[in-house]
Order: C-alpha cells, then sequence, then structure tokens
C-alpha cells in the first residue's frame, strides 16, 4: 500500500504542483491559454481512480463511533497528503504575500487569489472521485475536516493564509476605498475580488458535527460572518468617521443649502456606486444607513429650516438635489411637503389677491379662474421638475389648492357663502367660453382648455353649487341657441362625467334631449299649420322642455301678450293637445325671446328683445305716448319686472319720457349696425337669480343629507351619532362639505317624522324604524 501510494501521489503531485503555480493572468482571464491538455487532465483523473478502487487490502479501514460496523475510507491517504501540500502552498504564498503592503498587497493578493480559485475547479474534477467516495464514506465514520476539494483549499487559504494576512488586508482596502472617495483612481477589481474571496470563504467547516445525516452529501453552510468580521464591519466603522469628517468640513466653510445639497448628493451616489461595483448585496442596506445618517439625517434640521428661499425663487435644481437626498432617509420628506404646501397656499392667495376686487361679471370670472390655472401650471412642473411627481408632493399641492381656491379673499367677502363663490364664479368663466359670439381669447381651442377648467372643479368643494349655476347657463344657452357649438358642450360634459360619474351629468345630459325633440317638435308643428291651412303671422318656434330637468320655474305668471304673440301660442297649444293627451304646458314668457323690425325709423333696425320689451314696443302700435300707469293695465306685467325693462330701453335711447312722464318712441334713433340686442342684464334680476340658485342649492343639499342619513341607517340599522355623522360626511363630501350641525338638524327632521327612533336609555343610538 505504502509504495501504490507513494508512486501515486508523485504523478499527481506534479499535477497540482503545476495548477498552483501557474503564473500566468491570462490563463485565469482565460485569454486563450489552457491549463493543461485535455490528454494530461484524463490521465490525472484515471490515476485517482484507479488507486481509489484497488482491492480493501490495501485501503485503511475505520471502526464507526456510531455501530460495531465497519466502513472503509477509500484515498483517505491521497486526501491527507492532497490536504498537507495545499497546507505548505498556502503557508509558502503568505510569506510571499507578507512582503507587500496597501495597495501593492491587495493587487498581489488579487492575482494570487484568481489563480487559486482557478486551481480549485480544476482539481475538483481531477479528485471528483474521492468528492464521491472518500469524502462521504469520512463523514459516515464521523472524521472531521473532510470536505469536498474545492471546499478544501477554500478552507486551507481561509486558515494559512488569509487569517495571518488580515490585519494588513484589512487596512489596506478600507484605504483603497477612502482613496477612490477622495478622488484618486484606483482599481475597482482588487476591492471586488477581496470582497468576492471572503464571501467564498465564510464556510462552516463545524456544521457536520451538528446535523450528521447519513446519506446525504455534506454541503458546508456559506455565510458571510468572514465578510462581516474582516470588511463589512470594519468599512462601517470607516464610512462613518470619513463622512463625519466631511460633513465638518462643508459647514465650517458655511456652505449654503443649495451648495450643501449638491455636494452631499454627489457624494450619496458616489457611495452608492461603489456598492454596486464591489461589495456584496448584503452590505448595501447598512452601508446606505451609515451615509445617509451622516450626510442627510444629522442636516435635516439645516434642510427644513432653509428650503423656503428655494421654493420662493423656484430653484428647480437645487430643489431636486435636496429631494433626492431626503427621500433617502425615512419620514424626512413629509416637512418637506408641509413647507411646500404652505408656500403654495400663500402663493395662491397672493395670486387671487392680485386679481383686485371680483364681481359676478365674465372678465371677473375669467381673471378669478385663470389665476388658480396659472398657479397650478406653475406648481405642477415644479413638482415634476424638482420633486419627480412624488405621490407625497402632488398630495400636498392637492391640499394646498383646495384649501386657497374655497377660502380666499374673494370669497371672504361674501360672508356665510363665501365657499361657494369659486363654482359661481368657475361656472361664470365656462359660460363665457361656451357662449355664441364670445369676445373670450380662451375660445380659440376649447379641447385644451376644458382639461385646465376640471383642474379647478376638482378642487371645489362644492360641486352641488357648481352644478346649479353651471346648469343654469347651460340651460340658457340652449335656449336661447347660444351654444358656442353641440361638440363642444357634449365634450365638455364627457370632462365633467369622468371627473364626478353618470349620476352628475345624467340631468344635463337629458337637457340636450329636450333640445332634439323640440326641433323635431317644431317641424311636426309647421306641417301642423300647413295641412290646417291656418299660417301663423310670424316666425315662430317653441322649445318643450322636461319640468324636473331644466332649472327653471315660472316668474311671469300674469301678463297680457299682443294679439300677434298670443294667437300663436294659442295656435301651439291647439297643435299640442292633439298630440299629447293630459299634458299641460307652463309658458316660461321671462325666458322667451324674438325679433321685432322698426319700421317707425329712416332705417329698419332689427332689436333682439325678451318678452317684457316686446310686450312694452308693440303697445305704440296704436298709441304715440303711453305712461307706466297705462303699461301696466294694458300688459298686466308686475312694475318690478316692468320698469327696469321700460328703464334699460330709456337709457339705449329707443325709448324717450316727457316731463309729465309719458314714454314715446325715439324718431331719430340711429346705430351703427342694424341687428341691435336690447335685452340686457338686470343687475337686480341678475342679483336675485343669484340668490335663488344659492338657496335653492342649499334646499336641495337638506334633502341630499336626509336622503343619505335613511339609506345609511336602512343599511346599518342600528347606529351611534358620530358614526352616523361620519358616514354621512363620507359619502356626501365628493359633492358638497355637509355642516355637522346641518346633519344634525336633519337628524331631528327625521325623527319627527318617525323614520328613526332614538335606544332608550342612550340618546346618542339610533334605531332604523322600517
Amino acid at each position: 500500500m505504502c509504495a501504490n501510494i507513494k508512486r501515486t501521489w508523485e504523478s499527481l503531485q506534479q499535477c497540482v504542483q503545476k495548477l498552483l503555480s501557474i503564473d500566468d493572468e491570462a490563463v485565469f482571464e482565460n485569454r486563450g491559454t489552457t491549463l493543461m491538455s485535455k490528454p494530461e487532465y484524463i490521465a490525472h483523473y484515471q490515476t485517482v481512480f484507479a488507486y481509489c478502487t484497488k482491492s480493501s487490502s490495501d485501503i485503511s479501514t475505520v471502526e464507526l463511533r456510531s455501530s460495531h460496523a465497519t466502513a472503509t475510507v477509500h484515498g483517505k491517504e491521497l486526501y491527507e497528503r492532497l490536504r498537507s501540500f495545499l497546507i505548505s502552498h498556502a503557508s509558502s504564498l503568505k510569506q510571499k504575500l507578507n512582503q507587500y503592503e496597501q495597495s501593492v498587497l491587495l493587487d498581489k493578493y488579487r492575482h494570487y487569489w484568481g489563480l487559486y480559485n482557478c486551481a480549485c475547479k480544476v482539481l475538483n474534477n481531477i479528485f471528483s472521485y474521492l468528492n464521491k467516495h472518500c469524502v462521504p464514506r469520512a463523514r459516515e465514520a464521523q472524521l472531521l475536516n473532510y470536505f469536498e476539494v474545492n471546499t478544501l483549499m477554500l478552507f486551507l487559504w481561509r486558515e494559512h493564509l488569509f487569517l495571518p494576512l488580515q490585519s494588513k488586508l484589512v487596512d489596506a482596502v478600507l484605504q483603497l476605498i477612502n482613496d477612490d472617495r477622495s478622488g484618486i483612481a484606483v482599481k475597482s477589481t482588487v476591492i471586488h475580488t477581496y470582497t468576492d474571496s471572503l464571501v467564498a470563504m465564510g464556510l462552516d467547516d463545524r456544521e457536520h458535527e451538528h446535523s450528521n445525516v447519513p446519506g446525504l452529501p455534506f454541503e458546508p453552510h456559506t455565510n458571510l460572518n468572514l465578510y462581516v468580521k474582516y470588511f463589512e464591519r470594519p468599512l462601517i466603522f470607516s464610512t462613518k468617521e470619513y463622512y463625519e469628517k466631511e460633513v465638518s468640513k462643508f459647514r465650517a466653510s458655511n456652505v449654503s443649502i443649495a451648495d450643501y445639497a449638491k455636494q452631499a448628493l454627489e457624494r450619496v451616489e458616489q457611495e452608492e456606486d461603489r456598492l454596486e461595483r464591489y461589495m456584496h448585496v448584503s452590505s448595501k442596506e447598512k452601508l446606505n444607513q451609515v451615509c445617509h445618517s451622516v450626510m442627510i439625517q444629522s442636516q435635516l434640521k439645516l434642510f427644513h429650516n432653509e428650503i423656503e428661499p428655494l421654493l420662493a425663487d423656484n430653484k428647480e435644481e437645487d430643489l431636486n438635489r435636496v429631494y433626492n437626498l431626503l427621500r433617502r432617509v425615512k419620514n424626512a420628506l413629509e416637512p418637506l411637503a408641509t413647507n411646500l404646501q404652505k408656500h403654495i397656499e400663500e402663493r395662491g392667495l397672493a395670486a387671487i389677491a392680485a386679481c383686485g376686487t371680483i364681481g359676478s361679471g365674465s372678465n371677473d370670472a375669467r381673471k378669478y379662474v385663470k389665476a388658480i390655472i396659472s398657479v397650478h401650471a406653475e406648481f405642477s412642473k415644479q413638482i415634476q421638475r424638482a420633486f419627480d411627481s412624488e405621490p407625497l408632493f402632488v398630495a400636498a399641492m392637492d391640499k394646498a389648492f383646495k384649501k386657497f381656491v374655497n377660502e380666499n379673499n374673494v370669497t371672504k367677502e361674501f360672508g356665510t357663502r363665501g365657499n361657494v363663490r369659486s363654482p359661481e364664479l368657475l361656472a361664470k368663466y365656462i359660460d363665457s367660453i361656451l357662449k355664441k359670439n364670445s369676445k373670450a381669447e380662451d375660445t380659440v381651442d376649447l379641447d385644451s382648455q376644458f382639461p385646465k377648467l376640471m383642474i379647478v372643479f376638482k378642487y371645489l368643494e362644492d360641486k352641488d353649487v357648481f352644478e346649479k349655476f353651471y346648469k343654469k347657463n347651460l340651460a340658457k344657452r340652449l335656449v336661447q341657441h347660444q351654444s358656442v357649438s353641440d361638440d363642444a358642450e357634449s365634450n365638455f360634459l364627457e370632462h365633467l362625467k369622468t371627473q364626478s360619474g353618470h349620476d352628475y351629468v345624467a340631468k344635463l345630459q337629458k337637457m340636450f334631449n329636450d333640445v332634439g325633440t323640440s326641433r323635431s317638435l317644431n317641424e311636426t308643428f309647421s306641417s301642423y299649420l300647413v295641412d290646417k291651412g291656418s299660417p301663423l303671422e310670424l316666425n315662430f318656434t317653441v322649445q318643450v322642455l322636461t319640468i324636473n330637468t331644466w332649472p327653471f320655474t315660472q316668474t311671469l305668471p300674469s301678463i297680457r301678450l299682443p294679439p300677434a304673440l298670443a294667437s300663436c301660442i294659442d295656435a301651439f297649444n291647439g297643435f299640442y293637445k292633439s298630440k299629447h293627451q293630459g299634458r299641460k304646458l307652463t309658458w316660461l314668457h321671462d325666458k322667451s325671446k324674438g325679433e321685432i323690425k322698426s319700421l317707425y325709423l329712416k332705417k329698419a333696425y332689427t332689436f333682439v328683445a325678451n318678452t317684457i320689451q316686446i310686450t312694452v314696443l308693440l303697445q305704440f302700435n296704436d298709441a304715440a305716448h303711453l305712461t307706466l300707469k297705462d303699461f301696466l293695465s294694458r300688459t298686466e306685467i308686475p312694475q318690478e319686472r316692468l320698469l327696469p325693462q321700460i328703464e334699460t330701453m330709456k337709457k339705449m335711447r329707443i325709448l324717450k319720457k316727457t316731463d309729465d312722464g309719458k314714454y314715446f318712441l325715439n324718431t331719430k334713433y340711429t346705430y351703427k349696425s342694424l341687428k341691435i340686442k336690447i335685452d340686457q342684464v338686470i343687475k337686480s334680476e341678475q342679483k336675485v337669480e343669484n340668490d335663488t340658485t344659492h338657496k335653492a342649492a342649499q334646499d336641495e343639499r337638506k334633502f341630499a343629507i336626509q336622503a343619505c342619513i335613511v339609506r345609511v341607517m336602512k343599511a346599518r340599522n342600528v347606529m351611534s351619532m358620530n358614526d352616523l355623522m361620519k358616514e354621512v360626511i363620507e359619502q356626501l363630501q365628493k359633492r358638497f362639505n355637509p355642516q355637522p350641525a346641518i346633519i344634525k338638524k336633519m337628524i331631528e327632521v327625521l325623527l319627527d317624522r318617525e323614520y328613526m327612533r332614538r335606544a332608550e336609555g342612550n340618546r346618542q343610538i339610533f334605531h332604523y324604524i322600517a
């Protein structure tokens, strides 16, 4: 046996010696050079195989500790000779490396580790028979320190080369990293190879003592203990120390927050790049945390205290650097978002204040809405560029806009109903750009305007008030044929539908259906008159509107129409009754308009007038002078509605008035256009109309709150006061903000109407009554 092992090892020793003595970088980097020829490789493999398969008489027998049986450990002597040679090689290489210092030492370590690691793979294959038979048998025999050849080589490198040199290697690698941080060019592959070797050597060679499972191949557990002890832990300490000095240097030079952010971000990003280049993934979070703690977290107070000037001056590049720093630290962005919210709110209030006094006119509405849109465009770009559209900052902007859009100097001027000014003005502005012949420059490209208008709409708390005003204005545009186009109206409704849902626009869409139905109805009426042989003297068209769909009420019930108009209405009444039995028409004279020609002037002017004005003017067909009393008796129009219209025509010089109070036609009237719109908005009537609209919105809120309470109670059956109010507010806040005091009043109303009752002994608990 001795002669056999001697001859075998002499042959194999030359192979091992050759592989471990290769000192050519090209071999390691696999640039076309092979470690040994294929015939050599096969011959060495067969040598190991032949030795291990010799008869058992030439092989040692080892008694099992766990039983009376014996197990033959084939190749044990060969394994031990290989071990001894590897130990000698590692010790010799250690002596050679110990001569070097710092970066040269690391570079040599990288070189020899690469060659050794490559030799490990080849020798592991040549001695694979030992791995398959010797190592498992030794494990069964409970012999210590028997592993596969590749693993054995890693253990021996660790014990006989690395650990004796670890102090010098750790100092060298830390110095190299600090050189890299200082801008000195270093080989990152040197550090990467060092860390890779630590991970490869992180094997628990005592694991088999605790998990001896027969029949299973032994694989030592890979861990990062060596990597942590001889790289990560010293690096964390070194990193903290290095950047604390950097921060002290920065702060001592009294740099601005913008300059500090620029330098700090550069440092942080460089450190993150190093993590990717030559550190194990497990170190990423730990080292980042150290760097972020020193460079960012320790300076949070500085960032938060000095961020306002950057926001005020819109320093997007500097803000982006601050953002990219703070986002790396948990909860560090919240104070910045709070500062941004406050800044946007102040900027919005200032923009609205700069508009001056805001009335109810179209120009005022335009200034108000445009101011909000302008501020939104400004900060949308800032959040996109400076804060990468971070949801936290988008939410901060939304909160700021919701605050100042609903509470500003314009809304405060209107006292208790101030918060509904924004929806009223938005509806007014939308009416101005959707109205035919509008002079607003925004009508050029309506498709691009609508999304901007919906931004303002999104921030309205009282969307129900907007709906009331928008619906009123839409109704006027439709019945007066003043819409810029049906497509534009439909397009805006689609935007509303997308924002607020189908229910919000359901009745608005029905109004368009009525307009279409009225067109068909007028064509049928014309055919009816022709068939009957009694055509009208006037060009007469009618809009038939569904009573619960349109926001109109009869405000002028008593009026004696001129015969020409009265005959037209009688004709249409007869036609409609013949088509629809049981339906009743209610005529809204105050919403009607018409054209009347002036045949008493040199030029035939056409006046576009409302029903009251037409009725007044037609009275002069049979009288030259009329007093107010005459008009009242002839038309039966209430004086508060009649007098403003007469005065309007007097201001426009269509009528004149004598000293004794008689009105007459101005026969010398002239105007640059032949068609004149004399139907002007009466401010007193406009105010009454606006007040009525606001009151209608408040009344509808009460019904909406009652309906919501009943809905919730029906679903829950029993609820406390607080839970009920919370649920009602949550369900209704998409349309308006219900006030707790109003909710409580509506609860009392429903208690009186016996929709619900209080629990016995607890007035804060309610029961639903089916």
